[in-house]
């Protein structure tokens, strides 16, 4: 079990070109395995190797990733961030992305925000920028510590699912390892 908030990894040392270069080939390899073309395919990249960049100029970032060619992005918590997206308002986002010519898809997010009491900020959230998947990126360890714990977990999602379904926002994990 990879945290990211605990062990980040060190792509921030990686200059830009290189990580989209990166990303790029990844992209291809699952167009490739997907038997479509390149010419078939809009990309879309998560923020999280370029959580740096985006820390400090979250506009011009999604205006290099555009540039580039993605015509989409998954949003990912900082770790510095207090809350979901305390850093930038949903307004300043929405924004950005359309400055940039570049969609909001989706977001990850602490597992906190799928607690009932925080569903509505988390559709608020979703709708003021357009989105409709919202991922749990990991889970902490404490949230790992039993298989009873896990199953409180899974019930919390599924309950956020449910919750979630008439507004069209999907809930999602995404896993490591």
């Amino acid at each position: 079990f990879i945290n990211e908030l605990d062990e980040p990894h060190n792509l921030g040392q990686i200059p830009f070109l290189a990580r989209i270069f990166i990303l790029s080939i990844y992209g291809i390899c699952i167009i490739i395995l997907g038997g479509s073309t390149v010419t078939q395919k809009q990309l879309a990249t998560q923020i999280w190797p370029f959580r740096e960049d985006f820390g400090k100029d979250m506009p011009g970032t999604l205006a290099k990733l555009a540039e580039l060619g993605f015509v989409g992005v998954e949003l990912c918590r900082w770790f510095t961030w207090t809350d979901m997206f305390d850093k930038w308002s949903p307004t300043e986002l929405v924004a950005a992305s359309e400055q940039a010519g570049i969609n909001l898809l989706s977001t990850h997010m602490p597992s906190y925000m799928l607690e009932a009491d925080r569903l509505n900020e988390l559709t608020e959230f979703c709708d003021a920028v357009g989105m409709k998947y919202a991922m749990v990126a990991s889970l902490p360890p404490e949230q790992m510590a039993s298989k009873e714990i896990l199953q409180g977990m899974a019930a919390t999602f599924n309950a956020a699912a449910a919750s979630l379904k008439s507004t069209g926002i999907r809930v999602g994990f995404h896993a490591h390892g």
